[in-house]
């Protein structure tokens, strides 16, 4: 069995029964992607662990984060949920910037809106020197929440 990605978020697998062979593109927006094999059939699970659901609508880091890494100075970003009074929560995030990079964060939300619809943008955008990481190279969501809301 095979896998590679394509695009960054969608993961093509293919897989070998036999003289069968079966091929599927899943969509991976957060979390992980799991091939299990039961005699013939092939049932992929996408586990999702991060999206965030604002007015009833999920927006996923993984869309939000790529867009705002595709502006000339963005170097990483990390997207989450904060809460808000009226839409339940709010999309905000965290950029770093490549050396040398002056963009502010209007600069990143501007070019940003091109790219994504206006309810997975950003309403809370931060430059910071370093994404946070965990000491295991995850994305520290804990420390970077903190940064956004001063607690």
């Amino acid at each position: 069995m095979s896998a590679h990605a394509l695009s960054g978020v969608v993961t093509e697998f293919t897989a070998k029964l036999g003289a069968a062979s079966i091929s599927a593109r899943v969509a991976s927006m957060s979390g992980y992607l799991s091939p299990r094999c039961h005699k013939k059939n092939i049932d992929i699970v996408v586990m999702n662990f991060n999206s965030t659901r604002m007015s009833g609508e999920k927006v996923f880091p993984e869309e939000v984060e790529e867009a705002l890494k595709l502006h000339a100075d963005g170097a990483d970003a990390l997207m989450f949920g904060l809460e808000d009074e009226r839409f339940g929560n709010r999309v905000a995030g965290v950029v770093s910037l490549e050396q040398g990079g002056t963009a502010e964060a209007g600069d990143i939300l501007e070019a940003t809106r091109k790219l994504l619809a206006s309810y997975k943008l950003p309403k809370d955008l931060l430059v910071v020197p370093v994404v946070p990481t965990a000491p295991n190279g995850k994305a520290d969501y804990k420390t970077t929440k903190s940064m956004m809301t001063g607690d």
